[in-house]
């Protein structure tokens, strides 16, 4: 009988065929970036953060679960959703708003970690192996003086 391959499990894969093995190698690539957050308003579970892959003949949208970030919340997720209420400020109600919310409900914690996901600089510090941004611009020099 022959042997059956192990399944080789990858934490995402894009409609262009590029595939990651980890989260962290899925962080680590420079052409992903995050694009939005889309909360499940019915029980939280389902709530997840939407990547852009900007390959050079890509551009494909992933949908990745919070719930793989839970280790980067700061503190936990509230049981309460604040969405509609008076004092929630309707960030969630535009997927592409990712915009950190002070008000203490459900999607707050993952608002957060969202922030974090497109900070490339609090990036690196938290996975070091995450090289600096290519799209970023060089500080510029100051002219010296040959006295």
């Amino acid at each position: 009988m022959p042997k059956r391959k192990k399944a080789e499990f990858l934490f995402k894969t894009c409609d262009c065929g590029r595939k990651w093995k980890t989260r962290n190698e899925f962080l680590q690539d420079k052409s992903v970036k995050i694009a939005g957050y889309q909360p499940d308003f019915i029980n939280g579970t389902y709530n997840h953060f939407l990547f852009q892959h900007r390959a050079k003949g890509c551009g494909g949208f992933l949908a990745v679960r919070a719930s793989d970030f839970a280790d980067l919340r700061e503190e936990p997720c509230s049981a309460h959703l604040c969405t509609g209420h008076e004092n929630c400020p309707g960030y969630c109600m535009n997927t592409l708003d990712l915009r950190v919310c002070s008000v203490a409900c459900r999607n707050a914690a993952d608002r957060q970690v969202a922030s974090k996901l497109g900070n490339r600089r609090l990036m690196r510090a938290l996975f070091p192996a995450i090289e600096p941004d290519v799209d970023a611009k060089p500080a510029k020099q100051k002219a010296r003086s040959h006295s």
